[in-house]
């Protein structure tokens, strides 16, 4: 045979590969699709986005309002039982509404316990002749309901950072027990517990924010 003849079927072979390969076919039979990225596609990884960085942001705002907020309660300059249940109603007010906002965009239940804390804070708001075995009691139960709900929902829920979540429940479950079995509470003591309770909520909102940031 001539060379050239040999050249000529080679060439013919692979012009015949590459042609197959150009109208989707292999060798071996169909070539796989390559998916293709639809309008529809882009529009809702853009939405997905800006969600997400909104989300984080609200975590951060929601953190360091609450840490400040905290700080408050602790210090309790006005040490007046009046104004500290007010001021513990407001929080808590404050705490449901922004919570149900970002458990809403979390999906998966996690509006529920801040509407736990919203109904504490209207009760704190508009109980007559509060007394401080009442706002000790009061307190105690709604951090209990509030850290018994997010602990469910963290041990169900299969997200990243549910271990963060988890811890914040279990302790603000243990401190409303606290307040709640405490022979006897004093207005400084009440303060300190809540305080920290929200103080930890804060953290625990800054540190999801800052990695879901970083995400």
């Amino acid at each position: 045979m001539p060379a050239n003849d040999s050249v000529v079927r080679l060439r013919g072979a692979h012009g015949d590969r590459r042609l197959r390969e150009v109208r989707g076919l292999t060798p071996e039979g169909p070539a796989s699709p390559v998916p293709a990225i639809t309008e529809e596609g882009q529009v809702q990884g853009r939405e997905i986005r800006v969600q997400s960085s909104s989300l984080w942001a609200m975590l951060l705002g929601l953190g360091v309002v609450l840490i400040i907020v905290g700080l408050v309660v602790v210090a309790n300059i006005w040490e007046s039982l009046s104004f500290l249940g007010i001021l513990i109603g407001l929080v808590l007010l404050f705490v449901g509404v922004v919570g149900i906002a970002v458990g809403a965009r979390r999906g998966g239940g996690w509006a529920l316990a801040p509407v736990i804390a919203i109904i504490g804070g209207v009760i704190l708001l508009f109980w007559p002749d509060l007394t401080l075995k009442a706002l000790a009691v009061i307190v105690g139960l709604t951090l209990i309901a509030w850290g018994g709900v997010q602990s469910g929902l963290a041990i169900a829920s299969a997200r990243d950072g549910r271990g963060a979540m988890l811890a914040s429940g279990v302790l603000i479950l243990l401190l409303g027990v606290v307040v709640v079995a405490w022979p006897g509470p004093t207005l400084a003591l009440l303060a300190t517990l809540f305080g920290a309770a929200v103080i930890l909520a804060g953290v625990i909102a800054v540190v999801a924010g800052l990695r879901m940031r970083r995400a």
